[in-house]
């Protein structure tokens, strides 16, 4: 007997099945994903012989009858015309339901996930791992765990236990206390009543073992919370009822308390929020206070401090059961099928670099709008120096440690180690990508961009034993220095991020050299190119140079603190002259420079972007400005299709300031190093501001 042809629609979800339709891609977190595109009308049609269709079809409309119960205008009400199959290994199968959109384009309506589960792992339960041992019993459909929507403490602290105590047992890097030094103030939950105690830990009882606390990290919001002020911490000593504080704080403490922990550290609370050297002596402190905790509580899906950790969650992300004809063998009947959205947008927080992620495509925005607190700058920090953080999300929980992640539905649980926490990884490259994702991320006070990273520099700076220069090293500064402003998706406005006017801070808070100048309003970042090209060499005539009038800027020598209030670095390199000019848009501006040659002149033209607008209050009074390049290395591009290799002078842009003497950076340019008018080349000193 022949065999029998695959559908025609599903393909019958092979992703090994020789047709051209399938499409295989890098995604994320360098995961192999397999794309199917079809038809929804012919899948309809298909579901009534194929299996696997009758199970999509059941599962976008067992969707749709849940977003109708809880009185949501359904997307699927809307014109669905095709739809995508996902296939990644190691996870359930995914679908995609597209609509065209304005009659141009398309739109991702929602994404689906449909898995195998216990028939008895269902809402009000949880378990700690799914109990299906052989996955290969299921095929592409994969296995996941049910995710409750509502979390309590009774519930769940098995399961968070159990997270923790293996973190503990198996990675050596996640326990290890860097200083026995305490913050200098905790808030103590042991009371067996309803109060909590600011206590001064250099008033607790001396003890070998330095006792074990907690931290929270969570989004002030724009309501008032309760602090610690110099007219409220003597009452504080005294205790303050849990009643009395937001509904984020109790929760915290309800989880540290069900974790056997006697302390907990609130930034509102054990700082004097209004004494700007007990900020600034705190601040220093924060890479010991986040790095020496326990476990650090992150209330992530919590816009505010009202909002909880343990509140219901959104029914969005609810497990259906769908009808299955023929997809289980007979001998795994006790396991059901079941639908969700994916949660696959929320997971990519935690698994994949921004750098990396498709923002414009499905609900992206709306997984933003859910994890609140991953969009704040503070926060990167304290997730990076904690050992262990645990994500209270509007979905799910998740805790990410210096080596893996874990979550409730086991999606993040194949990923081999966590890609945004590799603490062996303390290089210059790492340090680029850190600025990179952090710069994407927003401040109440764009001036606190540096002191929001000090932190995480001091970690660094003890493993490198390099000298830091405001969000630099000085050992990799060629690299550092040539950092260009990037431009991404902004999901919150439907303004384009090419439209987004470019300012610079004042140069109090950064020099311009240093890539925290720039006001990083969301839709901006910052990337560097250099360290993204292997084929980048440093020029060897670029070094950190001493003026007279400077400091030593010896490499490994210098304390952390030495240079933080750097505002001028002198260089030496090579460089050449060129001319700027600005048409009176100012939109296209073009780098020019010329060269003699006998009885004739050659111009060569470069479009380059500025780092902002040379006259950011109108049009420009000049036209053309005469600027230098400083030559900071060379990278190669090479030609595969016509086999041909290009070199270029990677060029750092600056322009002198006659009133403070010094010069200011005003972008970066690639130049090709055989192009017939390169002008001449010098070498010298160079004091950038």
């Amino acid at each position: 007997m022949a065999p029998s042809l695959p559908c025609r629609v599903c393909l019958n979800i092979n992703p090994m099945c020789q047709t051209a339709r399938w499409r295989v891609d890098v995604v994320g977190n360098d995961k192999i994903e397999y794309t199917l595109p079809f038809n929804f009308r012919e899948l309809i049609l298909s579901s009534r012989a194929c299996s696997f269709c009758f199970l999509i079809k059941g599962g976008a409309q067992a969707i749709r009858r849940d977003a109708a119960s809880l009185h949501r205008r359904s997307h699927y009400s809307l014109i669905v015309k095709r739809g995508r199959i996902i296939v990644q290994k190691s996870a359930p199968l995914e679908i995609e339901l597209i609509r065209v959109k304005d009659g141009v384009g398309e739109e991702v309506l929602s994404r689906l996930q449909f898995f195998v589960a216990d028939k008895d792992d269902e809402v009000g339960g949880i378990c700690l791992r799914p109990t299906i041992s052989d996955s290969s019993d299921f095929g592409v459909l994969g296995i996941a765990r049910n995710v409750p929507t509502l979390i309590s403490t009774k519930t769940h602290i098995t399961l968070i236990n159990s997270w923790i105590s293996n973190c503990r047992k198996n990675h050596s890097s996640c326990d290890i206390a860097t200083t026995s030094q305490l913050p200098s103030r905790l808030l103590d939950i042991s009371s067996s009543e309803d109060v909590i105690y600011l206590v001064e830990t250099r008033d607790l009882p001396s003890s070998a073992n330095r006792p074990s606390y907690a931290t929270l990290s969570h989004c002030w919001g724009s309501n008032r919370i309760i602090q610690t002020t110099s007219s409220t911490i003597k009452s504080f000593y005294s205790g303050v009822r849990k009643p009395n504080l937001p509904a984020t704080f109790q929760d915290a403490i309800s989880v540290v308390r069900a974790l056997g922990l006697r302390f907990i550290w609130i930034d509102s609370l054990c700082i004097v929020q209004d004494s700007l050297d007990d900020w600034k002596h705190e601040s220093i402190l924060m890479a010991s206070i986040y790095s020496n905790c326990y476990v650090n509580i992150a209330a992530t899906g919590a816009a505010d401090s009202s909002k909880g950790c343990l509140a219901p969650r959104n029914p969005l992300y609810r497990s259906i059961p769908v009808i299955a004809k023929g997809l289980l063998k007979p001998e795994t009947e006790d396991k059901s099928i079941f639908v969700r959205h994916s949660l696959n947008g929320l997971h990519q927080f935690y698994s994949t670099p921004t750098i990396l992620r498709n923002e414009t495509t499905g609900s992206w925005g709306k997984e933003k709008h859910e994890a609140p607190l991953l969009s704040r700058a503070w926060i990167f920090q304290e997730r990076y120096l904690a050992p262990r953080t645990l994500h209270f999300c509007s979905s799910e929980l998740v805790m990410e440690c210096r080596k893996e992640l874990r979550c409730e539905c086991t999606g993040l649980d194949s990923i081999a180690s966590n890609p945004l926490r590799d603490v062996q990884d303390i290089s210059y490259d790492s340090w680029l990508r850190a600025v990179e994702e952090f710069s994407r991320l927003r401040l109440s006070h764009e001036t606190d961009r540096l002191s929001a990273l000090l932190g995480i520099a001091k970690v660094f700076h003890a493993r490198l034993m390099s000298t830091y220069l405001r969000g630099l090293w000085a050992e990799d500064l060629a690299r550092g220095l040539l950092w260009d402003v990037t431009r991404y998706e902004n999901v919150h406005t439907s303004a384009s991020p090419f439209n987004l006017p470019l300012k610079r801070q004042n140069i109090e808070v950064a020099p311009t050299w240093s890539w925290a100048s720039m006001v990083m309003t969301e839709g901006i970042g910052i990337i560097f190119p250099a360290a993204h090209d292997a084929s980048f060499s440093k020029n060897p005539q670029f070094y950190p140079s001493k003026p007279a009038s400077l400091p030593t800027m010896s490499i490994g020598t210098s304390s952390f603190d030495t240079f933080l209030e750097t505002k001028v670095i002198c260089v030496n390199t090579e460089y050449f002259f060129a001319t700027v000019f600005l048409p009176e848009t100012e939109e296209n501006k073009m780098l020019v420079f010329d060269a003699d040659i006998e009885d004739m002149v050659l111009i060569s033209m470069y479009d380059m972007n500025l780092d902002i607008p040379l006259h950011p209050g109108g049009l420009p009074q000049e036209q053309s400005w005469e600027v230098f390049c400083l030559i900071l290395g060379s990278m190669t591009e090479k030609n595969y299709e016509l086999n041909e290799e290009a070199e270029f002078f990677c060029t750092l842009v600056i322009k002198f300031n006659s009133v403070i003497g010094a010069w200011k950076r005003i972008g970066v340019l690639d130049v090709r190093k055989d192009d017939a008018n390169f002008p001449s080349i010098g070498e010298r000193e160079f004091n950038l501001i």
